[in-house]
């Protein structure tokens, strides 16, 4: 077995060298029980310059990701299976990132929020309203990070708070909506109101 030391600069070499099935394979290890590679004692282990080789490294691919990566299927398409295997390996390399985004913010310890993680969260919070319905998984993952992001008073908070909000008032008018999609909803708009912003909000239309 590799040693802590060891793996953290595997992981770390895959995100910088663009080794996304290792990448991976790290994000399922830490999902995995049976495994005991923790992305949370992990990311509390990193200096400040191993911490800037991994934002950097994820936000480069968060963006390759986004920019070459299918988002949804053909069913029509007489490559749909190849299709559908690219999709789910986009979904599958964006949600390693926001759980490694999640384990890194909700680190106690004093926190350094690179600009490459501000980045990430922008960008994704800007194609949060554009992903198809079958990345619903993604998108409410993508969702909470911009509402911890707003909780925590993180820097450019309220650059990513405008579509997580829709979002979540989208969630609402859903048949199958949850109590926590209002709870959040009117805990959001209060924040909203209270800062004045509600009023950029008042012309987007929502579609359910």
């Amino acid at each position: 077995m590799a040693s802590p030391t060891r793996r953290r600069q595997a992981f770390l070499e895959a995100v910088e060298e663009d080794r996304t099935e290792i990448f991976l394979d790290f994000i399922k290890q830490h999902s995995c029980k049976e495994h005991d590679f923790n992305l949370d004692e992990f990311v509390q282990t990193l200096n400040h310059k191993q911490i800037e080789v991994l934002w950097d490294g994820l936000n480069k691919l968060c963006s390759e990701t986004l920019i070459s990566s299918p988002l949804e299927a053909d069913e029509s398409d007489e490559n749909y299976e190849d299709m559908k295997k690219n999709v789910d390996t986009t979904m599958e390399i964006l949600n390693g990132i926001l759980t490694v985004a999640f384990c890194f913010v909700h680190n106690e310890s004093e926190l350094l929020i690179p600009e490459s993680l501000q980045d990430i969260v922008s960008i994704l919070h800007g194609v949060l309203l554009d992903f198809p319905k079958s990345a619903t998984k993604l998108q409410n993952n993508i969702s909470k990070l911009c509402e911890h992001w707003w909780n925590k008073d993180f820097p450019k908070k309220e650059q990513v708070v405008k579509n997580a909000f829709l979002f979540i008032l989208n969630s609402t008018l859903k048949p199958n909506a949850l109590v926590i999609d209002f709870v959040c909803f009117v805990y959001i708009y209060i924040c909203l109101a209270i800062c004045g912003m509600y009023s950029h909000f008042s012309n987007q239309k929502i579609s359910v």
